[in-house]
């Protein structure tokens, strides 16, 4: 299959006096500052199979993006080309005596930035990734396997030197180089119960931002400082599942823990430049762990009524059982939701109504606020129509139904006192193109 997608957007920048602007406006044009956003992609997806029941899938993917800042004038301050080549190769094998299975592949990607406005948030540079992978599945029984994999990546970044005084950084050029592996069971335990644990290592070289950056991020309302020292993230996990599930009933419980070696991360800080808070980006060995739990209940006979609900944490800390920086509050979600099957026009109809409990977040950074509890609500449905053999898909969703005001811990507008979106409507409507039938029409005039 090949797709192409195309997007056109502007976005305004929330600046500091706009938390104390109470004057509501209705026009639909930008008002300085403001950001343009222009981005074409190209993906093809690929299916080969063999004669050996093994298939190959081969995806490629192009991204242009043209961001364009707009701060006083109608020449864009900031004029920055991010071009992205992809792919994601994969080989499936036949199952092997019953038991044995493997895939392996590769992927990759070549990236490069381009700057031509008088502002730089990061130099121009190329980033070239590659990776190359294998995974075994061993089933030891009819529902039971052991799975392995290896896996190599490679990353080279490539700093073309700046003349530009205010954002001069030296010239760049590094390379990175990591070997990863994961083992894992699934094993049933008695009827309903099921049980998976993984072990598994992990790379992340940082990336052009992390490294290179040295502006304003007129996105986050940040002045952000790269590191060109960063080391190569290396990680170590270790995470379980305990499952269940009938025929009316499942439900998971899913804890985890992970050690990274030179975890890399925004530190804020006490500076201020050009009136924004400075954050740099620096590394320290960390551990992050949590977990998950859940259910879903579809009880009998009420099969249309569904009630789902799921609690998550993250902490973080590093060696020195400091609490790391931007790391989520704790959330609860809860669903209900109810499907009917329609008649005539109206195949299908959906209602659900959500819950997002957040707890507050005081386990903060230095020079890093804490965030209250918040409570939202948000509304929905869905109709699956059929008109004239036609089928359209339309849906109407409210989010922050209740217009809580609240911050969300990760916001970036929170240290200017910007609050989260309130109450939203979205409306969208789904038309499937059926070619078949389009060509058929097309053949009887």
């Amino acid at each position: 299959s090949l797709k192409y997608g195309f997007l056109n957007e502007e976005y305004g920048l929330t600046e500091t006096d706009d938390a104390n602007d109470s004057n509501g406006d209705s026009k639909r044009q930008p008002e300085l500052p403001y950001q343009n956003l222009t981005t074409h992609l190209i993906s093809s997806e690929n299916t080969f199979f063999f004669s050996n029941e093994s298939k190959l899938k081969v995806d490629v993917g192009t991204i242009f993006n043209n961001r364009k800042e707009f701060e006083d004038a109608d020449v864009a301050a900031l004029d920055m080309n991010l071009g992205t080549i992809s792919y994601n190769a994969k080989w499936y094998s036949p199952k092997m005596q019953e038991r044995w299975a493997l895939i392996a592949g590769s992927q990759g990607m070549y990236q490069t930035n381009t700057n031509h406005g008088e502002e730089m948030l990061i130099p121009d540079a190329t980033t070239a990734d590659i990776g190359i992978f294998a995974v075994s599945n061993y089933y030891y029984s009819e529902k039971s396997y052991w799975q392995a994999g290896l896996r190599v990546d490679g990353r080279h970044i490539n700093e073309n030197k700046s003349a530009d005084e205010k954002t001069f950084i030296p010239a760049f050029s590094k390379s990175y180089f990591a070997f990863n592996f994961s083992t894992g069971v699934f094993q049933p335990i008695v009827e309903n119960w099921s049980f998976r644990t993984n072990l598994s290592s992990g790379y992340r070289a940082p990336n052009m931002f992390e490294l290179l950056s040295n502006g304003i991020h007129e996105g986050t309302n940040r002045y952000e400082i790269g590191n060109a020292q960063l080391k190569t993230e290396n990680s170590y996990q270790i995470d379980a599942s305990l499952n269940y599930k009938s025929k009316h009933l499942e439900g998971f419980i899913s804890p985890y823990f992970n050690y990274i070696r030179n975890y890399i991360y925004l530190q804020p800080s006490s500076e201020i430049i050009d009136e924004l808070p400075v954050y740099h980006y620096t590394q320290a060995d960390a551990c992050l762990y949590g977990g998950e739990a859940g259910f879903h209940l579809h009880p009998h006979p009420l099969d249309w009524l569904h009630l789902e609900s799921s609690y998550s944490n993250i902490f973080g800390t590093d060696k020195k059982h400091n609490d790391l920086p931007l790391i989520p509050s704790q959330k609860i979600n809860t669903t209900v939701s109810a499907v009917f099957s329609g008649k005539k026009a109206i195949r299908k109809i959906s209602i659900y109504l959500h819950n997002q409990y957040s707890l507050a977040q005081n386990r903060v950074a230095g020079y890093e606020t804490g965030t209250p509890a918040y409570d939202l609500f948000n509304t929905g449905l869905a109709l699956e129509l059929e008109l004239n053999k036609q089928k359209l898909l339309f849906n109407v969703t409210v989010n922050n139904l209740f217009n809580e005001v609240y911050y969300d811990h990760l916001s970036r507008y929170k240290t200017n006192g910007i609050y989260n979106m309130g109450r939203n409507f979205n409306f969208r409507l789904n038309i499937p193109l059926q070619w078949d039938r389009l060509l058929s029409n097309l053949n009887s005039f």
